[in-house]
Protein backbone atom coordinates (compact mmCIF):
# COMPACT_ATOMS: atom_id res chain seq x y z
CA UNK A 1 0.00 0.00 0.00
CA UNK A 2 2.74 2.46 0.98
CA UNK A 3 4.57 2.13 -2.35
CA UNK A 4 1.32 2.65 -4.27
CA UNK A 5 0.54 5.80 -2.27
CA UNK A 6 3.97 7.31 -2.85
CA UNK A 7 3.95 6.40 -6.54
CA UNK A 8 0.51 7.95 -6.97
CA UNK A 9 1.58 11.07 -5.08
CA UNK A 10 4.71 11.45 -7.20
CA UNK A 11 2.65 11.10 -10.38
CA UNK A 12 0.08 13.68 -9.30
CA UNK A 13 2.72 16.12 -8.05
CA UNK A 14 4.60 15.79 -11.35
CA UNK A 15 1.40 16.41 -13.30
CA UNK A 16 0.58 19.40 -11.13
CA UNK A 17 4.06 20.88 -11.58
CA UNK A 18 4.01 20.43 -15.36
CA UNK A 19 0.62 22.11 -15.75
CA UNK A 20 1.46 24.91 -13.30
CA UNK A 21 4.77 25.63 -15.07
CA UNK A 22 3.05 25.60 -18.47
CA UNK A 23 0.54 28.13 -17.10
CA UNK A 24 3.25 30.40 -15.68
CA UNK A 25 2.94 33.15 -18.33
CA UNK A 26 -0.77 33.51 -17.45
CA UNK A 27 0.06 33.32 -13.75
CA UNK A 28 2.68 36.04 -13.86
CA UNK A 29 0.38 38.46 -15.69
CA UNK A 30 -3.12 37.69 -14.40
CA UNK A 31 -2.80 35.45 -11.31
CA UNK A 32 -0.19 36.82 -8.87
CA UNK A 33 -1.67 34.85 -5.94
CA UNK A 34 -1.38 31.63 -7.98
CA UNK A 35 -4.98 30.61 -7.45
CA UNK A 36 -5.11 28.44 -10.57
CA UNK A 37 -2.24 26.21 -9.42
CA UNK A 38 -3.64 25.98 -5.88
CA UNK A 39 -7.11 25.02 -7.12
CA UNK A 40 -5.63 22.46 -9.50
CA UNK A 41 -3.79 20.88 -6.57
CA UNK A 42 -7.01 20.82 -4.54
CA UNK A 43 -8.91 19.08 -7.33
CA UNK A 44 -6.16 16.49 -7.89
CA UNK A 45 -6.03 15.74 -4.16
CA UNK A 46 -9.78 15.17 -3.84
CA UNK A 47 -9.71 12.98 -6.95
CA UNK A 48 -6.93 10.84 -5.45
CA UNK A 49 -8.77 10.47 -2.13
CA UNK A 50 -11.83 9.12 -3.96
CA UNK A 51 -9.73 6.20 -5.25
CA UNK A 52 -9.95 4.24 -1.97
CA UNK A 53 -13.13 3.37 -0.09
CA UNK A 54 -11.67 4.18 3.33
CA UNK A 55 -10.47 7.60 2.15
CA UNK A 56 -13.60 8.59 0.26
CA UNK A 57 -15.28 10.21 3.32
CA UNK A 58 -12.33 12.60 3.50
CA UNK A 59 -12.83 13.59 -0.15
CA UNK A 60 -16.51 14.27 0.47
CA UNK A 61 -15.70 16.15 3.68
CA UNK A 62 -13.20 18.34 1.86
CA UNK A 63 -15.71 19.08 -0.89
CA UNK A 64 -18.19 20.28 1.77
CA UNK A 65 -15.85 22.92 3.22
CA UNK A 66 -17.31 26.36 2.44
CA UNK A 67 -14.06 27.85 1.20
CA UNK A 68 -14.38 27.64 -2.57
CA UNK A 69 -14.67 30.49 -5.08
CA UNK A 70 -17.25 33.03 -3.91
CA UNK A 71 -16.92 32.16 -0.22
CA UNK A 72 -15.74 34.80 2.25
CA UNK A 73 -12.03 34.42 2.99
CA UNK A 74 -11.32 32.79 6.33
CA UNK A 75 -8.50 31.65 8.57
CA UNK A 76 -8.83 27.87 8.31
CA UNK A 77 -7.39 25.77 11.14
CA UNK A 78 -6.82 22.00 11.20
CA UNK A 79 -5.64 19.57 13.85
CA UNK A 80 -2.34 17.81 13.15
CA UNK A 81 -1.54 14.11 13.69
CA UNK A 82 0.20 12.94 10.53
CA UNK A 83 2.71 13.84 7.85
CA UNK A 84 -0.17 13.26 5.42
CA UNK A 85 -2.21 16.13 6.92
CA UNK A 86 -0.63 18.65 4.57
CA UNK A 87 -1.77 16.59 1.58
CA UNK A 88 -5.33 16.68 2.91
CA UNK A 89 -5.02 20.43 3.49
CA UNK A 90 -4.08 20.88 -0.17
CA UNK A 91 -7.49 19.41 -1.06
CA UNK A 92 -9.56 22.21 0.51
CA UNK A 93 -11.77 23.81 -2.18
CA UNK A 94 -10.59 27.15 -3.46
CA UNK A 95 -6.95 26.35 -2.80
CA UNK A 96 -6.38 28.30 0.45
CA UNK A 97 -2.77 29.23 1.11
CA UNK A 98 -1.25 26.76 3.55
CA UNK A 99 1.18 28.08 6.15
CA UNK A 100 3.86 25.41 6.49
CA UNK A 101 7.23 24.91 8.13
CA UNK A 102 10.44 24.57 6.14
CA UNK A 103 10.42 20.75 5.98
CA UNK A 104 7.60 20.70 3.42
CA UNK A 105 9.39 23.16 1.18
CA UNK A 106 12.55 21.05 1.26
CA UNK A 107 10.88 17.95 -0.18
CA UNK A 108 11.71 18.04 -3.91
CA UNK A 109 8.34 17.61 -5.65
CA UNK A 110 6.12 18.73 -2.79
CA UNK A 111 8.16 21.88 -2.19
CA UNK A 112 8.09 22.78 -5.88
CA UNK A 113 4.32 22.35 -6.08
CA UNK A 114 3.77 24.33 -2.89
CA UNK A 115 5.77 27.25 -4.26
CA UNK A 116 4.03 27.05 -7.63
CA UNK A 117 0.71 27.22 -5.73
CA UNK A 118 1.74 30.23 -3.66
CA UNK A 119 1.65 28.48 -0.29
CA UNK A 120 3.50 30.14 2.60
CA UNK A 121 6.66 28.42 3.80
CA UNK A 122 8.41 29.95 6.81
CA UNK A 123 10.93 29.25 9.55
CA UNK A 124 9.23 29.39 12.98
CA UNK A 125 12.63 29.79 14.63
CA UNK A 126 13.30 33.07 12.81
CA UNK A 127 11.42 36.16 14.06
CA UNK A 128 12.06 37.82 10.70
CA UNK A 129 10.53 34.86 8.85
CA UNK A 130 7.54 34.84 11.20
CA UNK A 131 6.94 38.56 10.63
CA UNK A 132 7.18 38.08 6.86
CA UNK A 133 4.74 35.17 7.05
CA UNK A 134 2.20 37.21 9.00
CA UNK A 135 2.51 40.17 6.63
CA UNK A 136 2.01 37.91 3.65
CA UNK A 137 -0.98 36.21 5.27
CA UNK A 138 -2.58 39.61 5.90
CA UNK A 139 -2.14 40.54 2.26
CA UNK A 140 -3.61 37.25 1.09
CA UNK A 141 -6.72 37.76 3.22
CA UNK A 142 -7.09 41.34 1.99
CA UNK A 143 -7.09 40.04 -1.59
CA UNK A 144 -9.77 37.44 -0.87
CA UNK A 145 -7.65 34.33 -0.25
CA UNK A 146 -8.25 32.04 2.71
CA UNK A 147 -5.19 31.06 4.76
CA UNK A 148 -4.78 27.65 6.44
CA UNK A 149 -2.86 26.95 9.65
CA UNK A 150 -2.07 23.91 11.79
CA UNK A 151 -2.20 25.80 15.11
CA UNK A 152 -0.79 22.93 17.18
CA UNK A 153 2.45 23.63 15.35
CA UNK A 154 3.65 20.03 15.23
CA UNK A 155 2.20 16.56 14.81
CA UNK A 156 0.80 14.98 17.96
CA UNK A 157 1.46 11.38 18.92
CA UNK A 158 -1.42 11.39 21.42
CA UNK A 159 -5.10 11.68 20.60
CA UNK A 160 -7.06 14.86 21.20
CA UNK A 161 -6.16 18.47 20.40
CA UNK A 162 -2.88 19.95 21.60
CA UNK A 163 -2.11 23.45 22.82
CA UNK A 164 -2.61 26.06 20.12
CA UNK A 165 -0.06 28.62 19.02
CA UNK A 166 -1.90 31.90 18.61
CA UNK A 167 -0.57 33.23 15.31
CA UNK A 168 -3.65 32.14 13.36
CA UNK A 169 -5.94 33.76 15.90
CA UNK A 170 -3.93 36.97 16.11
CA UNK A 171 -4.25 37.18 12.32
CA UNK A 172 -8.01 36.51 12.43
CA UNK A 173 -8.61 39.20 15.05
CA UNK A 174 -6.43 41.77 13.30
CA UNK A 175 -8.06 41.18 9.91
CA UNK A 176 -11.53 40.50 11.39
CA UNK A 177 -11.71 37.26 9.42
CA UNK A 178 -13.83 34.30 10.52
CA UNK A 179 -12.04 31.19 11.72
CA UNK A 180 -13.15 28.02 9.93
CA UNK A 181 -12.22 24.95 12.02
CA UNK A 182 -11.73 21.69 10.14
CA UNK A 183 -11.25 18.46 12.09
CA UNK A 184 -9.27 15.58 10.58
CA UNK A 185 -10.15 12.10 11.83
CA UNK A 186 -8.05 8.95 11.53
CA UNK A 187 -4.87 10.59 10.27
CA UNK A 188 -2.78 9.42 13.21
CA UNK A 189 -3.73 5.84 12.42
CA UNK A 190 -3.08 6.30 8.71
CA UNK A 191 0.51 7.49 9.15
CA UNK A 192 1.60 7.56 12.82
CA UNK A 193 4.04 10.25 13.90
CA UNK A 194 7.62 9.15 13.29
CA UNK A 195 6.60 6.76 10.50
CA UNK A 196 6.49 7.09 6.72
CA UNK A 197 4.44 3.92 6.31
CA UNK A 198 0.76 4.11 5.38
CA UNK A 199 -1.62 1.79 7.26
CA UNK A 200 -5.18 0.74 6.57
CA UNK A 201 -7.29 3.40 8.25
CA UNK A 202 -10.55 5.19 7.62
CA UNK A 203 -10.04 8.94 7.41
CA UNK A 204 -12.61 11.70 7.47
CA UNK A 205 -12.74 15.49 7.30
CA UNK A 206 -15.35 17.44 9.27
CA UNK A 207 -15.73 21.20 8.75
CA UNK A 208 -17.31 23.03 11.69
CA UNK A 209 -19.32 26.27 11.61
CA UNK A 210 -17.35 29.46 11.16
CA UNK A 211 -16.46 31.30 14.36
CA UNK A 212 -16.49 35.10 14.42
CA UNK A 213 -13.13 36.51 15.56
CA UNK A 214 -14.23 38.98 18.23
CA UNK A 215 -11.51 41.15 19.71
CA UNK A 216 -9.47 38.79 21.92
CA UNK A 217 -7.14 36.29 20.25
CA UNK A 218 -6.77 34.24 23.45
CA UNK A 219 -10.53 33.86 23.79
CA UNK A 220 -10.83 33.04 20.10
CA UNK A 221 -8.18 30.31 20.38
CA UNK A 222 -10.03 28.82 23.39
CA UNK A 223 -13.38 28.83 21.57
CA UNK A 224 -11.95 27.22 18.45
CA UNK A 225 -10.02 24.58 20.40
CA UNK A 226 -13.13 23.70 22.44
CA UNK A 227 -15.23 23.26 19.29
CA UNK A 228 -12.60 21.07 17.62
CA UNK A 229 -12.05 18.99 20.76
CA UNK A 230 -15.79 18.35 21.10
CA UNK A 231 -16.07 17.30 17.45
CA UNK A 232 -13.08 14.98 17.73
CA UNK A 233 -14.42 13.37 20.92
CA UNK A 234 -17.91 12.90 19.42
CA UNK A 235 -16.53 11.30 16.26
CA UNK A 236 -14.14 8.96 18.06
Amino acid sequence: MTLVVYATAATLLSLHALVAIAAMPYTLIFDPDRRFAARLGAWLTRTALRSRDEWRPAAYGLASIPAGPGARPAVIVMNHRSIADIAVAVGVPGGPKIVSKLWAGRLPLLGLCMRLSGHVIFDPGSPRSVRAMMARAEGLLERGNSVLFFPEGTRRRASGIGVFHEGAFRLAVKMQADVLPVVLHGMGELVPRGSLTFHEARVDVRPLPRIAPGGDRHDLARRVRAAMSASLAAHD
